[in-house]
């Protein structure tokens, strides 16, 4: 029957707003592919300047609590030589020769204030935990992170693929919802309100800023 084929939400292990940053470095805080380049298909028919407020603000006080902070980025060498001829995803990408090193719109965004202290993960694939330029999950274990709160872009590419990693690897996703966007409304609704509900925790950057100030 559907009752008894359904995955339960798991209610262990329950992580609330005022957990979030109450951790110090057992937490990472991770900004995914904020970088113009990004921003322009996710934000197409809206202003992406809010939710990029949203970022700075929460950075702020995440550095503040003395939790990890680390930026993901996505972008290729010249002529996409990492892009696998099977790969359905970027091979559109590389035709369109986008995602260049070269190009300042992979930069990320310097409305959420990254320090240049700040560990960059970069990657030429969906998930955070594929960078090749510094190992993820090495920095996880060297550093005893056992919680990685998620922001960025797209909810249906970077946060969804790195969810199912961390939930994979019995690491603990925070989905800062508010904080993330996708070109398709619906697809962001639908993740953050049902599909993350499996295998991670979703609220709002205001929540955990209100919960951390009133603690």
């Amino acid at each position: 029957s559907a009752a008894t084929s359904s995955v339960p939400v798991a209610t262990t292990a329950t992580v609330t707003p005022a957990d979030v940053l109450g951790r110090g470095g057992r937490t990472l805080v991770l900004m995914c592919d904020v970088q113009p380049a990004i921003m322009a298909g996710t934000f197409r028919d809206s202003d992406p300047a809010p939710v990029l407020a949203r970022m700075a603000k929460f950075l702020e006080l995440a550095r503040a609590a003395g939790v990890h902070v680390g930026h993901v980025a996505v972008r290729f060498e010249d002529g996409h030589p990492e892009v696998a001829a099977t790969s359905k995803l970027f091979s559109g990408v590389k035709a369109a020769g986008k995602l260049l090193k070269s190009d300042p719109a992979t930069a990320i965004d310097s409305r959420i204030g990254a320090l240049a202290t700040e560990p960059v993960f970069e990657k030429q694939r969906v998930s955070a935990h594929m960078a090749t330029s510094r190992d993820l999950p090495k920095f996880i274990a060297e550093n005893g992170v056992d919680t990685i709160v998620l922001g960025g872009f797209s909810t249906s590419g970077v946060i969804l693929s790195t969810v199912c990693w961390a939930g994979d690897h019995d690491i603990r996703a925070v989905v800062l919802e508010d904080l993330c966007a996708d070109a398709d409304a619906e697809m962001h609704r639908v993740l953050v309100t049902k599909v993350f509900m499996k295998q991670a925790f979703v609220m709002s950057s205001e929540d955990v800023v209100a919960a951390a100030r009133s603690a």
